[in-house]
């Protein structure tokens, strides 16, 4: 079993769901794992084409993220953080990646889902993310070596694949794949005001309490 000190899941969280819950659990019951940071984006990027602008504010989303987390039985292994809030803007993970380096030694992840995967190479410095962490990658179409070709040469990397794991050749990180474990998305989420069945109840009633969405 691969063990990971930390293991680092940013994103914009509008809003965070259940999916994003079951990501975490995946890696939870997957990985020895010592931390999960789960990092709302202040100013998330988009791979390539600048910044997005969330539905609801960084303070919303934060306390959103913590409401999913707090309720769950990973409780004390899962740390939801406002660190991007200090940090540079826009919230390049790089950046993140380094600030959490320097008060947490030891081996470390990123996790993502396989849709990032497919556009990791126009992330900023994005060879420099993976020559510091490993990559934890939740896959949609069970089809991780087609989500990993792309990356590999555009990053001009050379791996070795057996099963779930892909190695990149002469670095000491690694590409992971998790199974499939939800389809819920976000986008979903706002349009229907928070009422989807992947929502969870804390984080429905908050969205109805704030007006958010509509």
């Amino acid at each position: 079993m691969s063990k990971f000190e930390w293991v680092l899941f940013g994103g914009t969280f509008d809003p965070p769901h259940l999916g994003h819950k079951q990501c975490v659990e995946s890696v939870l019951n997957t990985f020895d794992v010592g931390t999960v940071l789960v990092v709302p984006s202040f100013n998330p990027p988009v791979a390539g084409e600048g910044v997005k602008v969330p539905a609801a504010s960084f303070q919303q989303r934060l306390e959103m993220a913590q409401l999913l987390f707090s309720s769950s039985k990973m409780e004390g292994q899962v740390e939801v953080s406002d660190l991007e809030k200090n940090l540079p803007q826009p919230s390049f993970t790089v950046n993140t990646i380094a600030k959490l380096k320097a008060g947490r030694p030891g081996t470390a992840a990123l996790l993502i889902g396989d849709d990032q995967l497919a556009v990791f190479h126009k992330w900023h410095k994005a060879k420099e993310i993976v020559q510091d962490l490993s990559l934890l990658v939740v896959t949609r179409d069970g089809s991780p070596e087609k989500s990993l070709v792309n990356l590999a040469k555009s990053l001009e990397l050379d791996y070795k694949l057996e099963k779930n794991t892909a190695t990149w050749q002469g670095l000491n990180t690694r590409v992971e794949f998790l199974p499939v474990v939800s389809d819920a998305a976000s986008r979903v989420m706002r349009n229907n005001q928070g009422s989807d069945h992947w929502m969870d109840a804390a984080v429905a009633n908050y969205i109805k309490t704030n007006g958010l969405y509509k």
